[in-house]
């Protein structure tokens, strides 16, 4: 779903009057990127090597200014467990659980129901998402996927939402509302019917929410934009707010999330692209 975000910020580069080129991380690129010389490199990629601080890292390299998170915050996000273990650390609320062998968790269920089973190192629900909610039923079948090594965590019931964050800015709540998982199908697939801008919850939890997403962005040392999302079990009230995770480079369209946040903040979707442009730098 890059290539939908490239598409986007084409089009914003366009009304902006930027020259730029489109360029395909999975194809060879680094010679075409030496010939244009670009005065900024945006970053406009989804997991993987676009997300783990390797694109960043050879920004570095070329000294070339980028948009986005750096990489050791890029790095940082993309491994569940260390950026979980950060955020413990800073007193922010994280689901309870742990890295687990695929033979471990196949073997028995790897702790009380209900539970959630998710890649440690992907982006956007790649790789599987599976959920346990009866320990009587089987243990999740990982037999058709490839990685040894899971993130296995509580599920916290509740509502989905996910909160942007601009610079050091909270922008506003979003609530998905899904039927199930909000896995990668519901993030990419569903953008026009599953989530509610603003999301319909109580003063002190929307408070709660911008301040652990601003929160979350400081203690990682993200830049430029990012998305944090979340959990929320009404039964507890405030203290059943918790972080899933934090994404560096969130989907970037128009009807995207962080799209729709900045646009209820006042900044159209150019607007949007300008200033991650300007915010750009090395050293990130």
């Amino acid at each position: 779903m890059s290539f939908a975000t490239g598409r986007e910020v084409a089009w914003a580069m366009e009304q902006l009057g930027y020259g730029f080129v489109e360029l395909d991380i999975a194809q060879p690129f680094y010679n075409d990127l030496l010939e244009f010389a670009p005065d900024v490199a945006f970053m406009g990629l989804l997991g993987g090597t676009g997300e783990n601080g390797s694109i960043q890292g050879m920004m570095e390299v070329m000294q070339i200014p980028y948009t986005h998170s750096g990489v050791a915050a890029s790095a940082t996000a993309m491994n569940k467990e260390m950026s979980k273990a950060i955020f413990r650390d800073a007193g922010l609320p994280v689901p309870k659980g742990g890295l687990m062998q695929k033979d471990e968790i196949q073997k028995s269920h790897a702790m009380d129901a209900p539970y959630i089973v998710k890649p440690n190192d992907d982006g956007s629900s790649l790789g599987g998402l599976f959920m346990v909610d009866d320990l009587t039923g089987p243990t999740p079948d990982l037999s058709g996927t490839s990685r040894d090594v899971w993130l296995v965590e509580e599920y916290i019931p509740g509502r989905e939402l996910t909160v942007g964050v601009m610079g050091d800015k909270a922008l506003a709540v979003h609530q998905f509302d899904i039927d199930g998982l909000y896995d990668y199908d519901q993030k990419y697939h569903h953008l026009d019917s599953n989530h509610i801008l603003p999301a319909p919850v109580p003063p002190e939890i929307e408070h709660r929410l911008l301040d652990l997403a601003e929160q979350a962005h400081r203690v990682l040392g993200c830049r430029g934009l990012s998305r944090t999302d979340f959990r929320w079990d009404e039964s507890k009230g405030v203290d059943g707010v918790c972080i899933l995770e934090l994404n560096t480079l969130p989907g970037l369209r128009r009807n995207s999330n962080a799209g729709e946040q900045a646009a209820y903040r006042g900044y159209s979707f150019p607007q949007l692209c300008d200033w991650l442009i300007q915010d750009a730098s090395l050293n990130r």
